[in-house]
């Protein structure tokens, strides 16, 4: 298992994409190690692994604010290079790949030729609702900051979320 939140503990961490989506997420590397917004953290495959990595997941909430401005997430985000994915299911699939090398040298691979939602790798109805409610429960917590209500979370069907995972 790859360390999370331990930027000690990487020597390097290589994404692997298609030639298309090097332009879009990983050039010009200035612009993608400190994003200024949320719309720049998401095409930047620096700042996005780095968050991932610092944070154990990847989700509305690492691109807040604060999290954009974390010196933690910035700092690893320099240490996020890239090389096209010669596995690569583009245009089929959105696939993809990383290769995290440790300190201690232990090299930590995972790639996935169909991306997660594509018709070979279809979400379930729970994983749909799931991401969904995520989606509700982040943007409610905003809401909620700025003292504003929204009572229609209270009629929301829900016998199949695991809440644990929200």
């Amino acid at each position: 298992m790859v360390p999370i939140n331990r930027a000690g503990e990487y020597r390097k961490i290589l994404v692997q994409m298609p030639e298309i989506a090097v332009n879009l997420i990983a050039e010009a590397s200035a612009n993608k190690l400190r994003s200024v917004s949320d719309y720049d953290a998401k095409f930047s495959a620096q700042f996005m692994v780095a968050a991932c990595l610092h944070k154990g997941k990847l989700g509305l909430s690492e691109l807040a604010d604060d999290v954009l401005g974390d010196e933690a997430i910035l700092n690893l985000a320099f240490k996020v290079e890239y090389e096209i994915d010669r596995q690569t299911g583009y245009p089929d699939y959105y696939s993809g790949g990383i290769i995290i090398t440790t300190k201690d040298g232990i090299e930590h691979v995972h790639h996935e030729r169909i991306n997660r939602g594509a018709s070979e790798r279809a979400l379930s109805e729970a994983e749909i609702t799931l991401n969904f409610l995520k989606m509700l429960f982040w943007r409610y917590r905003e809401i909620e900051q700025n003292s504003f209500a929204m009572p229609c979370m209270h009629s929301i069907k829900t016998q199949h979320v695991n809440w644990r995972q929200i």
